[in-house]
């Protein structure tokens, strides 16, 4: 935490000289140029002589024994886990000191600029900045309905002049380093340059309301702009120079555009402090322009203590699962944290050890895998079982027990039976039998994550049975059944048991993995499928002994090749397809068909 932006309000009378330049123009021979033509406003300057005062006392010294009491409140607050409670109780509880701060008029045009300056300072690209006017009840307090007027215009570069004025009459100046004034009708086209923009903000018992916003530019005096105050931050074209604006005002006619867009939304404002205000028994004759006089007022310190940005602890309880009967695929579940700043979880995979990188270097890393987790794509679900999954029916995904859904690719669960996040992975690349490293850091909404050693104070980095874990995902997905089974007799008189290759897993997926078949049978007359009665016999033979292990779609296989069958009995076949995964193959027996053969 640090003290910062002290503002020392002692204004004493000085001259203030403004010059409008004027461009006169050369009247046509017909008449006269008109007043307008003879008076175009090009811009305005103010001169602000040097002077010197003599007080007669040590402001200095008042203002370090201030600050010296502000630090000691600080450093108390320190160890507590709500700094800004416990600094806003000291603060209240010192009667030497009155610390509050009156609110004035122009805290309208500080707040606006704080939440446009914290959209500039975001670290991330390509997102969108949402900012609002914050209720003020003592802007009514002189009378129930207001309007302010906030004027942006391009300055001495980088900067940007904010005014604010009410009834035209100026109130407060602030300049932002913006680079210049840009407005933006699509995210994939070059924004346009703007020469000012005007906001006006009515105050209706306190509640403000943005009555409209608009931009002037060369090609046109007004172009209607975003009143919900979206502001576009595209990526930095370092080509381009400091002096280029990478924050954009967005056109009315294209929000919904940018509010449906896939660009990331980041509220403000993001930085959090306080600010406090200390006077003392010493008065100065001076000129203030609320008032328009000149009289003796109090001498104000006002002191702004921000709070240092920490980013997300790192997750403690991090669970690699297997994701059940799919090839491909694994679970991975963690407590939510009580971080309520939290605003995505940035999930990474490899084959190689990757716990002793910094988050930087894993970004760049090829051989891991990264996938981003949106809170705000969140499903809330009850409760889940993730031991158990079942079809229902055969053909599509396994759905897990208590939620009896199944789980999609991509998308971040929370069960709050257990206080769990949940996210399934399937990919080609995770393959089963393989040992992974997965890794879950926590994203807050100004892109800082929970093991970033380049964040200042930042110690927290992965660590294997917290936020860091390996895993072997494993096969259960068995494959479809053998579908049109039936006999067929050979010329030589023996009986061939014929079906069809499976094309589909029991999930709906495509079936690559089918290396053999189970020959269930038993002697009997039952209509029972003999993989269901008690008492059968196996006979296991691969893809190539079916005469189907590479295009045929078609596989066979002789009777009377099965040892140990009785002449002149009958049996009932069942044919199950099976994996490749040995010693335990895979395979889904429920809905077999069943064909009754008479050994000859």
């Amino acid at each position: 935490m640090e003290i910062k932006n002290l503002i020392l309000l002692l204004t004493i009378p000085i001259l203030l000289i403004v010059a409008l330049f004027s461009l006169g123009k050369i009247p046509p021979i017909t008449g006269a140029a008109t007043a307008e033509e003879a008076n175009q406003k090009l811009g305005e300057y103010s001169i602000t002589p040097s002077f010197k005062a003599k007080i007669d006392y040590n402001i200095e010294e008042e203002y370090g024994k201030l600050k010296t009491e502000l630090k000691k409140i600080i450093d108390e607050c320190k160890s507590q886990e709500n700094m800004e409670d416990c600094i806003n109780k000291k603060i209240s509880e010192n009667t030497e000191i009155q610390w509050k701060c009156d609110e004035k008029d122009t805290d309208v045009l500080y707040d606006f600029v704080d939440k446009l300056k914290d959209c500039i300072k975001i670290q991330q690209e390509n997102v969108m900045c949402r900012f609002s006017f914050d209720r003020k009840d003592h802007i009514n307090r002189v009378k129930s309905q207001r309007t302010f007027e906030i004027r942006l215009t391009n300055w001495y570069p980088p900067n940007v002049k904010a005014e604010l004025f009410e009834d035209g009459k100026w109130l407060a100046t602030e300049f932002i380093e913006l680079g210049k004034l840009t407005y933006s009708d699509d995210m994939k086209n070059p924004t346009k340059d703007v020469n000012s923009i005007v906001a006006k903000i009515m105050f209706n018992e306190g509640t403000p309301t943005v009555q409209e916003i608009y931009a002037s530019t060369d090609a046109s005096p007004r172009v209607e702009l975003s009143k919900l105050f979206l502001l576009y931050k595209s990526k930095k074209n370092e080509a381009d120079g400091e002096d280029v604006a990478n924050v954009h005002f967005i056109d009315l006619s294209v929000e919904g555009n940018f509010r449906g867009s896939s660009s990331k939304a980041i509220n403000l404002p993001i930085t959090k402090g306080t600010k406090f205000c200390a006077k003392t028994a010493k008065q100065v004759l001076a000129y203030d322009n609320s008032d328009s006089a000149v009289k003796m007022r109090d001498i104000e310190y006002r002191f702004a203590v921000t709070f240092p940005k920490t980013a997300p602890k790192p997750l403690d309880d991090l669970l690699p699962l297997d994701g059940l009967k799919a090839e491909n695929a694994a679970i991975l579940s963690w407590s939510k944290p009580k971080d309520n700043t939290i605003d995505s979880y940035s999930i990474y995979y490899s084959e190689n050890d990757f716990s002793n990188k910094k988050i930087q270097d894993i970004k760049k890393d090829e051989n891991i895998r990264k996938i981003s987790a949106e809170i705000e794509n969140l499903v809330r679900i009850d409760k889940i079982d993730l031991t158990r999954c079942g079809f229902d029916p055969a053909g599509s995904p396994c759905k897990y027990g208590d939620y009896e859904n199944s789980l999609a690719v991509g998308r971040l669960y929370y069960s709050k039976s257990d206080n769990k996040f949940i996210y399934l992975i399937k990919d080609s690349d995770l393959t089963d039998g393989k040992q992974y490293y997965f890794a879950v850091t926590a994203v807050n909404s100004q892109g800082e994550i929970s093991n970033d050693k380049s964040i200042q104070g930042n110690t927290y980095i992965l660590s294997e049975g917290k936020n860091y874990a390996r895993f072997t995902p494993a096969d259960d997905l068995a494959p479809g059944k053998a579908a049109e089974l039936g006999k067929i007799k050979t010329p030589e008189g023996k009986t061939k048991l014929a079906w069809k290759r499976p094309s589909k897993n029991t999930d709906g997926s495509e079936a690559n993995d089918v290396a053999g078949y189970r020959i269930y049978y038993k002697r009997s007359l039952s209509d029972i499928n003999p993989q269901l009665e008690p008492g059968h016999e196996i006979k296991q033979i691969t893809a190539a002994d079916a005469k189907c292990d590479t295009i045929s779609l078609y596989c066979e296989y002789i009777v009377e090749n099965i040892a140990g069958l009785e002449k002149g009995q009958p049996y009932s076949f069942a044919v199950i397809p099976i994996d490749e995964v040995l010693p335990k193959a895979n395979e889904y027996n429920l809905e077999s068909d069943r064909v009754s053969v008479q050994i000859g």
